[in-house]
């Protein structure tokens, strides 16, 4: 038993990308191009992922399927993304946020709609609460 007041702190989950990977339904290949892109653009990868790196990979994984090839223009925005969503690990908050990713940069705001894409392809928004309660089912059942 705790002393009162006392809260335990545990570390966050975090899974290797391979199992990453196979939780949110993103081929590994498609990681790994998008790693060697990240690289190429000077930027480290992640080699784990917690709740919001599975999110981040959640979008990557979308916007490969929507855009094909085209994903590679988004790499510094992805690289962004990655780097905002991997200390966050509130999935209720994290539900209400919509991902805007452009070719060098990502936000994360309250936007309350379904996939936009500005008409000059300059940037995307992806509602994350789709993609949490899918990664809930995927998780917990």
């Amino acid at each position: 038993m705790t002393p009162a007041g006392c809260r335990r702190k545990y570390a966050p989950l975090t899974f290797p990308s391979e199992a990453a990977c196979r939780i949110v339904g993103l081929a590994p290949a498609t990681l790994e191009a998008w790693a060697g892109q990240a690289l190429r653009a000077g930027v480290s990868p992640p080699i784990t992922f917690g709740v919001g790196g599975l999110v981040a990979l959640m979008v990557l994984r979308d916007l490969a399927d929507r855009l094909g090839p085209e994903t590679e223009t988004f790499t510094p925005g992805l690289v962004q993304l990655f780097q905002l969503l991997a200390p966050l690990t509130d999935a209720r908050w994290l539900a209400e946020q919509t991902a805007v990713i452009g070719r060098d940069f990502a936000r994360l705001c309250e936007l309350r709609t379904a996939h936009i894409r500005c008409d000059d392809g300059q940037f995307l928004a992806q509602p994350l609460r789709p993609l949490i309660a899918e990664l809930q089912d995927r998780v917990f059942s």
